[in-house]
């Protein structure tokens, strides 16, 4: 049996540790095919480590060995090293760079968005006359595509003559990730008109235009390419593009739309019953969601970390514990619990009111990442723990986490529950200056909210009108709910006015404008905002409640009268009404005016 033989069936790190000190024992160690086949071993062994020590220790290494190296570290967490080699070859007499190095070296580049490298490299290639190599160019296009450099790209595409679908889907590709969807589609029909047999669209060009179509929400040409998939691409069995349209549909709010795909494919993976999950956690169907997850359980299909973190998300929704409880049990006893899912279950103990044990979870999770800082933040801001958020969050700076923009929303967002104006302009002014995070539009929103409990209404004025970006209906929902907590109705009009230009806005602020109306019995204006309601057609969804019973989660909405146990639930209101008025209390009626 050859050596190489002995290295293909090494079944552990220690067997191929051995067979190196044989090669070492019996001076092997540096032909190139054994020391080749000995460092990517070491690779596929995820000892990353070992193989860079083995190939630094080895004496005058070839252009096959160095392009392997290439190879292994333009895929890896550290694409440099890929760089570094490269650069070796370049200023060493002994090593020839030839056409298998370049592509792996624009992959690299690609992977640490090493813009002016790649440019360099493009000239090099130039040079030396590697320009017409057909794999090198389609590295080069993909590097471009990645690095969002989209007319280089297509400088690259339209130079290269003979061009396969691999260029036409990095063109499109390219397109995609710079969010120009017109061009995209555009060089598809370019493709399509070209009617060559080799340019038949497959999987990878339409999952790229889809791509488009979510990033765009473009609903029109999303349903145009569904139903040419359907009619070119066989559907029922392309259970990637099942995944990729239930997703589109569902990042566009489509559910119905999504639930119909999912029905007509004849196969389903783990993958497709994630989506459409998450789906419908995502789009605020929690119960739906929940139903699925139960639906999968009794198919061949197995759950995984992703479908956990999304059933967990659900259950936050509708507050129901019990279930998060059964679903973090069968997270650990099937081995799916990791940092992902240990944060879904912080943020599920969290939203449904058992802060502590979230914060047990926090405690005891040995691996964080900045997600799992900030749904523990969140869950204390939420629960208006303003005080011991703000101390986890120095907690957090000093191991080492560097807050992101949704850290600063939770800690602004504890600061307006507590009434903290000083340390909310402290903490607003530190994410901008320190760590040098643009506010967004969710950060301004959260400062009016703030001046305006506060009942600091014209210092709240002043801040939107000062704000380096354009107020969106969120940030004069705020003011306006801040006006109608402290009674201003002259500011609430002001407010209300900016509200209520937007395309955007639901019921609430116009339900809010008539309630500071209400409070100042002015019922002439009252009628006026209601009737705005109607003439705009804008519905006023009705009120709704969960709890959770057992096993079951029961929902109860408004004037809803279908409950099987309807009667003995309204029973047990009028007892309660009663027992509440013996003891004197009185119903605020502020804002019963009688429309």
């Amino acid at each position: 049996m050859s050596l190489l033989t002995f290295i293909d069936n090494c079944r552990s790190l220690r067997e191929l540790r051995q067979i190196h000190s044989k090669c070492i024992i019996f001076g092997l160690t540096y032909g190139r095919f054994i020391l080749t086949k000995l460092i990517s071993s070491f690779i596929s062994e995820k000892n990353l480590d070992y193989a860079t020590q083995l190939f630094l220790h080895t004496r005058e290494p070839d252009t096959f060995i160095c392009n392997s190296m290439i190879r292994i570290y333009s895929s890896s967490e550290t694409p440099f090293l890929a760089i570094s080699i490269y650069n070796n070859m370049r200023t060493s007499g002994n090593l020839c760079i030839n056409n298998l190095t370049f592509p792996f070296v624009f992959r690299a580049c690609a992977n640490f968005f090493s813009l002016p490298k790649g440019r360099e490299i493009h000239g090099t290639i130039i040079r030396i006359g590697y320009e017409f190599d057909r794999f090198i160019q389609s590295s080069l296009l993909n590097f471009y595509a990645v690095c969002r450099e989209t007319d280089y790209a297509r400088q690259v595409f339209d130079e290269f003559e003979g061009k396969d679908l691999v260029f036409w889907n990095a063109m499109i590709m390219s397109y995609t990730r710079a969010g120009r969807l017109s061009e995209a589609f555009e060089t598809f029909r370019e493709m399509f008109e070209l009617k060559n047999i080799r340019l038949r669209t497959n999987e990878v060009t339409v999952l790229n235009l889809i791509s488009a179509c979510v990033v765009a929400k473009d609903i029109e040409l999303g349903r145009v390419l569904h139903g040419y998939i359907i009619k070119s691409m066989d559907f029922a069995v392309k259970v990637k593009l099942g995944a990729a349209i239930i997703d589109f549909y569902a990042k566009c709010e489509l559910m119905d739309e999504a639930r119909g795909v999912f029905e007509e494919m004849a196969e389903r993976n783990t993958v497709v019953w994630n989506t459409m999950i998450s789906g419908y956690a995502q789009n605020g169907y929690p119960s739906e969601a929940i139903d699925l997850f139960r639906e999968m359980l009794v198919t061949e299909v197995s759950p995984d970390h992703f479908t956990i973190s999304g059933i967990l998300s659900a259950c936050a929704q509708l507050g129901a514990l019990n279930l998060g409880n059964w679903v973090r049990e069968f997270a650990e006893k099937n081995g799916f619990w990791d940092v992902f899912v240990g944060t879904a279950v912080l943020d599920m103990y969290a939203k449904c009111g058992e802060i502590t044990l979230a914060k047990e979870v926090f405690y005891q999770m040995e691996k964080k990442n900045v997600a799992t800082w900030n749904a523990i933040l969140s869950g204390f801001a939420f629960h208006g723990q303003a005080h011991c958020t703000l101390d986890l969050f120095h907690e957090m700076e000093s191991c080492g986490f560097i807050p992101d923009s949704v850290t600063f929303i939770a800690i602004l967002n504890a600061c307006s529950h507590a009434g903290l104006v000083d340390e909310g302009h402290r903490y607003f002014n530190l994410m901008a200056k320190h760590y040098k995070i643009v506010p967004r539009v969710e950060h301004y929103g959260c400062m009016v909210d703030l001046l305006g409990r506060a009942g600091l209404l014209g210092e709240a004025k002043d801040f939107i009108k000062n704000m380096d970006i354009e107020p969106n209906e969120h940030v004069w929902g705020a003011m306006l709910s801040a006006c109608v907590l402290h009674h201003n109705v002259e500011m609430s009009e002001w407010a209300a006015y900016h509200v209520l230009q937007s395309d955007k806005v639901d019921s609430g602020s116009y339900i809010l404008l008539s309630n500071v109306y209400a409070t100042v019995q002015n019922f002439e204006k009252v009628r006026k905002v209601r009737n705005m309601m109607e003439q705009r057609g804008v519905p006023k969804h009705p009120g709704s409640s969960v709890i959770e019973v057992g096993d079951d989660v029961h929902e109860f909405v408004a004037a809803d009268k279908s409950h099987p146990r309807l009667d003995e639930m309204y029973s047990l209101l009028d007892e309660l009404n009663r027992r509440m008025k013996m003891e004197g209390y009185v119903p605020v009626l502020a804002f019963d005016y009688g429309s």
